[in-house]
């Protein structure tokens, strides 16, 4: 796995396939998300959907980490 910066994350082909990882989430652990860039959002296999824009804050504020797979 590759790991992305927040500059980086609008850049990447569309169908790229992430791990959003939050290493402390609101229950005190860590948890991840797998999903896959879809025009300006990230898709999950849970259904849940993030903007792009969300996702640069929060990798530039250090709250989540992105991976490519």
């Amino acid at each position: 796995m590759k790991k992305i910066r927040a500059e980086d994350i609008r850049g990447l082909p569309f169908g790229t396939k992430i791990v959003v990882t939050y290493p402390q989430n609101k229950h005190g652990g860590p948890s991840s998300y797998i999903g896959v860039k879809v025009a300006t959002q990230i898709v999950y296999e849970n259904g849940l959907e993030d903007d792009i824009q969300t996702i640069e804050n929060q990798l530039a504020n250090h709250i989540c980490c992105v991976f490519i797979l």
